[in-house]
């Protein structure tokens, strides 16, 4: 009777050592894979929470590559593109990833906001603050990739695609270029009404003083 009593007490010790195991396995990892979250919805919102950036009101959403989710927000006078991805590619746990914010400037007709270059090159998101303007284009400078023109390239892109005062441009893979921001990274701004006139130019950028108008 001792006897089976005493391999009862060693089964359920050696039970709950392999729980305590599992909850510790389980917990590194958690704490390696940085925190993931259960929802696509949570991981925005951590990630908000990790930038200080407040509840975003969302603008847009995207898909880029590998899965990776995207969506363009703004809060008080800024605008942030967010990014999540799933976790093993699973979409059962889902991690915060990175985000950029840019300050409003309302006395702009339209401000800029290249996404991610990573994970979804040639994109930018574009916001009006004029509700004649109906078509947007955007100009910058671009590297061509291998086997095209040496050098820089100046692309041009438009879009009409407008959802709550957002335009999303693309920039087409047949041109060969994308989005840079490690120099002259600024961008040229039109934007056009229902008639095709010109509503408002920005300024031009640096890189127009090298001939490239």
């Amino acid at each position: 009777m001792r006897k089976f009593f005493r391999k009862q007490r060693t089964r359920g010790q050696k039970l709950r050592r392999d729980l305590l195991l599992l909850l510790l396995l389980a917990v590194l990892g958690w704490v390696l894979l940085d925190f993931p979250c259960f929802t696509r919805n949570q991981a925005f919102s951590a990630l908000e929470d990790r930038n200080f950036y407040g509840n975003g009101q969302v603008l847009r959403t995207l898909e880029g590559n590998y899965g990776h989710q995207y969506r363009i927000t703004r809060a008080g006078d800024c605008y942030a593109w967010e990014q999540v991805w799933p976790v093993l590619f699973s979409r059962i746990l889902w991690q915060p990833g990175q985000m950029e914010v840019i300050s409003d400037d309302p006395e702009a007709p339209l401000v800029a906001l290249p996404v991610d270059p990573d994970f979804l090159p040639g994109v930018v998101a574009v916001v009006s603050h004029d509700a004649s303007i109906v078509t947007v284009e955007v100009t910058y400078p671009a590297l061509c990739r291998p086997g095209g023109p040496e050098g820089w390239q100046k692309v041009t892109i438009s879009s009409a695609d407008c959802v709550n005062n957002c335009f999303l441009l693309r920039a087409p893979e047949e041109e060969a270029a994308q989005l840079d921001h490690q120099a002259m990274d600024a961008l040229s701004l039109t934007g056009y009404d229902a008639a095709g006139a010109v509503v408002w130019r920005s300024p031009q950028p640096d890189w127009s003083l090298y001939g490239w108008n």
